[in-house]
């Protein structure tokens, strides 16, 4: 059985933790590393996909100091912030194809999120769904196999941030765990139950590491 090393990053920034992904997915190529998930939630910022038109995506004002970046994943315009469980597999996909990959991306949250009784869905468009609101997105970016990005769960995030934006391109609104439940739910918990299932989905043994923000910093200098 393969093995992927589990980073539990804590709130990040969203550009130190961009730095420190791409500093991962560049040692991947290079097999340095082994597979790796990295697992945050971010500052409040939003960002633009590759199939994003930012002029066309926005229906309102966007909070104040909040970033618009543009990046190099797939998919359109959306938001990221606390209590948004954020997962970046940097594994290599073998003979796995791009869309099997997204479809496990999926399940993964699907299965997490049965757990507390919630009965979501995929769509045509990448992402989970439940009742015809979106609670989890997928834009990924594959490069000689290796991927990057990955998905976003919404858990408890304030769900306001996503009023000015046409996430993801769409008109659905966006929907949180706590939302549907009617309570807060616990980031450790669904962190847990995302990294059981990943490992489980695509056959890894799990080995975790906890890491700080100080060692992102100086990885990215590496």
């Amino acid at each position: 059985m393969k093995t992927c090393k589990i980073e539990k990053l804590g709130l990040t920034d969203y550009k130190t933790a961009l730095a420190y992904q791409r500093s991962l997915f560049k040692k991947r190529h290079t097999n340095q590393i082994g597979d790796t998930l990295v697992l945050t939630e971010h500052k409040p910022v939003y960002t633009c996909g590759r199939s994003a038109d930012e002029s066309c995506l926005i229906k309102g004002e966007l909070p104040q100091g909040v970033e618009l970046l543009k990046v190099d994943r797939g998919g359109s315009l959306t938001f990221h912030g606390p209590g948004q469980l954020v997962a970046y597999p940097i594994i290599d996909l073998g003979e796995t194809n791009i869309i099997s990959y997204l479809r496990q991306l999926e399940q993964v949250v699907i299965r997490a999120v049965a757990v507390y009784g919630l009965n979501a869905r995929t769509q045509k468009i990448a992402g989970v769904w439940i009742g015809g609101k979106k609670l989890a997105s997928v834009g990924i970016k594959v490069s000689s196999g290796i991927t990057m990005h990955g998905l976003a769960l919404n858990v408890n995030c304030d769900l306001s941030y996503f009023k000015p934006i046409l996430a993801c391109g769409l008109k659905a609104p966006a929907v949180c765990m706590k939302e549907l439940l009617g309570y807060e739910v616990e980031m450790e918990d669904i962190t847990d139950l995302i990294t059981l299932n990943f490992g489980k989905i695509f056959n890894y043994r799990i080995q975790e590491e906890v890491s700080a923000n100080e060692h992102i910093k100086q990885q990215t200098r590496t």
